[in-house]
């Protein structure tokens, strides 16, 4: 089942809330003002002429609002921003509002819901000038020819209550946005200060594995150079010392490697269709067979662009180092997350290093250090998600890699 209001429809790099929210209501409001228009013409409040102009404009906002959806399903973002839909709702309501009697109309207080709410979508400057124009519109609705009477003739200080309601209500939800925003500033910065101090962990421990990597050729090194100083060398000893010094200088290329620049590890609007087709594209072998098949349509999500890429590479490098000839990639998603599979026919993984999966230097490969996994792994986790690896099923050979990516990140804007 789709979760249409969830944390994931608020912004808090921006502090407001996602268009979706906007193109329910307006489905919410179009209903209303039908259900409205229909009891008034059924008590004969107003005239049938009333009634079809009034659902003349709800079918027009209907046929609008199901072009907004059917957009904001293909790509993640409504055709036009938050203010133009507010704007439009205010201008939906001024008009059916008009033929149904104006501020005679005990319901008119559905128009003054939109500027309320607007500072919950849009930016301060916007939320004024949707005030304004509601101001302004409320005004004309005093000259609505229908349901006047002798009894009541509505003038412009008939007003001034609205406006005092209208303000007091705007000020009230601008201090609640503030408030909003506030609070995404302090989740961004405690997630900021998670990440500092998951990283700092993660230093440590790597430290501690990579001293313990380069104890063994340390000390190998110095027993030859003992046998040396002795004079009971021979070319064995000589051999272990080369040996020992390209072990060394792997480690230590693969801890220089591990090094990103500001710009590699900003976050980015990226296409995770694009990323893993283009991958697919450029990772080209004669003995190695890949596709990319996708389950969702174009999504774009907040990634570092560059360590992201390097990180499905690498994987596909696994698979063709276990001796793979098929790698089979895979997108889809569910409620809260976004899953890239890669599934090959290899060998499949040993089961030392799945017990200890993400573990710096935890690798059966010859030359391998285990920093690609853990690289991976840990990139994962600070985008909200994980890394699983494990044997495919019902076969001998194989490993399915799942790629877990938080749903929060995704882009719709």
């Amino acid at each position: 089942m789709i979760k249409y209001f969830n944390i994931n429809t608020f912004n808090l790099s921006a502090g407001k809330l996602d268009a979706l929210i906007l193109i329910r209501l307006r489905w919410l409001m179009c209903a209303l003002l039908a259900l409205m228009a229909m009891m008034m013409a059924i008590t004969e409040l107003i005239a049938s002429e009333q009634f079809v102009k009034v659902i003349f404009v709800l079918m027009a906002a209907t046929l609008i609002n199901n072009i907004f959806e059917d957009q904001y399903k293909k790509n993640g973002s409504a055709p036009v921003s938050n203010f133009w839909q507010l704007f439009l709702d205010l201008i939906i309501t001024t008009i059916a509002f008009y033929f149904l009697g104006g501020i005679v109309n005990p319901t008119y207080f559905i128009m003054l819901l939109i500027p309320m709410i607007a500072p919950l979508f849009v930016n301060f400057k916007e939320s004024i000038v949707l005030l304004l124009s509601c101001a302004q519109m409320l005004l004309l609705q005093i000259w609505s020819p229908y349901l006047q009477s002798d009894d009541f003739i509505p003038q412009a200080h008939d007003l001034i209550g609205i406006y005092i309601v209208l303000f007091a209500s705007f000020s009230l939800m601008s201090w609640l946005s503030y408030l909003l925003e506030q609070t995404g500033l302090r989740l961004q910065n405690m997630v900021k200060q998670n990440i500092r101090v998951d990283g700092l962990k993660a230093l440590g421990a790597l430290s501690a594995s990579f001293c313990h990597e380069l104890g063994t050729p340390f000390a190998t090194m110095r027993l030859c150079l003992d046998r040396i100083k002795e004079g009971r060398a021979t070319q064995l000893d000589m051999e272990l010392i080369r040996n020992s010094f390209s072990q060394c200088e792997l480690s230590l290329q693969s801890m220089m490697s591990m090094g990103l620049d500001d710009k590699d590890i900003k976050l980015s609007k990226t296409s995770l269709n694009e990323i893993l087709e283009k991958t697919t594209d450029n990772f080209l072998r004669e003995d190695l067979n890949i596709k990319f098949t996708p389950a969702i349509s174009e999504t774009y999500v907040l990634l570092p662009k560059i360590p992201f890429t390097k990180m499905i590479v690498d994987i596909i490098e696994n698979s063709f180092e276990a001796d793979a000839n098929e790698v089979i990639i895979s997108l889809n998603k569910n409620e809260d997350h976004f899953i890239i599979e890669i599934t090959d026919d290899g060998e499949g993984i040993d089961e030392s290093v799945l017990i200890k999966l993400g573990t710096p230097f935890n690798t059966t490969k010859e030359q391998g250090t285990g920093i690609g996994l853990y690289n991976a792994k840990t990139l994962l986790e600070m985008l909200g998600g994980n890394l699983s690896i494990e044997r495919r099923k019902g076969t001998t050979r194989g490993t399915v890699a799942n790629l877990i990516i938080s749903k929060s990140l995704e882009h719709k804007d």
